[in-house]
């Protein structure tokens, strides 16, 4: 992966019965990911917590579609498919195999930081909590403030400039 830093907000993702949203920060940086994912203030559809799965999949999708407009080498997918079978698998199944690559790969190097500001979740102060996410199995949640993983993102990560109570599209 390449180095590559964009915020989306909002960042829409599916939801439970309608659409979700949230703010996604992501940076890449020599072969390593960092994802900034943050409840929006007065928001009151799937929380960040709950559509973790579908925020995923969404940025996996942007991911590769901004690779495709920008020319810009966003995900790194390895798997190359032979000419032969190229030609024999369809359209479909080639994105497919490529989706689940870059998916995996995302998630192999991925540190998933889920924020909370102050007065968006249940704890009144904010939380921010480190997502340990595997392509299997049950996410888990590391609470912290954010010094203890300073070391691991670039400075000013953790800062969100933008009003995340105005979010609506």
């Amino acid at each position: 992966m390449r180095d590559f830093a964009k915020d989306y907000f909002p960042f829409q993702f599916p939801g439970f019965g309608r659409p979700g949203h949230c703010f996604l920060r992501v940076n890449l940086f020599d072969s390593n990911v960092s994802v900034l994912c943050a409840q929006l203030k007065d928001y009151h559809s799937t929380s960040v917590t709950n559509g973790l799965e579908g925020i995923i999949d969404s940025l996996v999708d942007t991911l590769l579609k901004e690779r495709l407009t920008s020319g810009k080498s966003v995900v790194e997918v390895i798997e190359k498919f032979p000419l032969l079978r190229r030609l024999t698998r369809s359209d479909q199944e080639v994105s497919r195999s490529r989706y689940l690559s870059a998916r995996r790969k995302l998630l192999e190097r991925c540190r998933w930081f889920e924020y909370y500001p102050p007065s968006a979740g249940i704890a009144d102060e904010g939380s921010l909590a480190l997502v340990s996410v595997r392509n299997a199995g049950a996410p888990s949640w590391s609470y912290a403030m954010p010094e203890a993983f300073a070391a691991e993102v670039p400075e000013g990560f953790f800062h969100i400039a933008e009003d995340l109570s105005k979010w609506r599209m």
